[in-house]
């Protein structure tokens, strides 16, 4: 989600970008053409992302669309994405593997054998600091660097 949601914020700017430019120095006709278009790529992508209110917002009639009601139209896109889920302070599996100096490969096969206590939201996989700090106390001394228990 967070990629498509990236990608309308990206046109947005585009399309900001646009209405900040002088009326007389742009082909209006052109643009409006060209904000069909990436309504259109925007429906795609929000099709693929799974996000059905973003595809409905998307839904335009015709082969122009004015800059003005294309950056209305985007906004509303964003609007329908599901907010990110609230991680309150947990780390990443890329966090959790650089503060270990491990690939985030090893981290997901310690999470995957039940060596690394974590939580999932969704499908992300987030490891608080407490799991982390009982994770790195169970590990003796004696064993050495990390990346030989994978």
């Amino acid at each position: 989600m967070p990629a498509f949601q990236t990608y309308v914020k990206k046109k947005i700017r585009q399309v900001e970008a646009w209405l900040a430019l002088p009326p007389d120095e742009i082909d209006w006709q052109q643009v409006s053409e060209d904000c069909c278009s990436i309504l259109a790529e925007v429906q795609k992508k929000a099709t693929l992302a799974g996000v059905p209110g973003a595809v409905a917002a998307c839904q335009v009639r015709g082969t122009s669309t004015p800059v003005d009601k294309t950056r209305q139209i985007l906004a509303e896109c964003l609007a329908a994405c599901p907010p990110e889920p609230e991680t309150n302070g947990a780390l990443s599996v890329p966090q959790v593997a650089k503060q270990l100096g491990v690939s985030k490969e090893t981290v997901y096969v310690m999470c995957r054998d039940g060596r690394m206590p974590r939580n999932k939201i969704g499908r992300r996989i987030v490891i608080t600091p407490e799991q982390l700090a009982s994770f790195q106390s169970a590990i003796p001394a004696s064993m050495g660097p990390l990346r030989h228990l994978s």
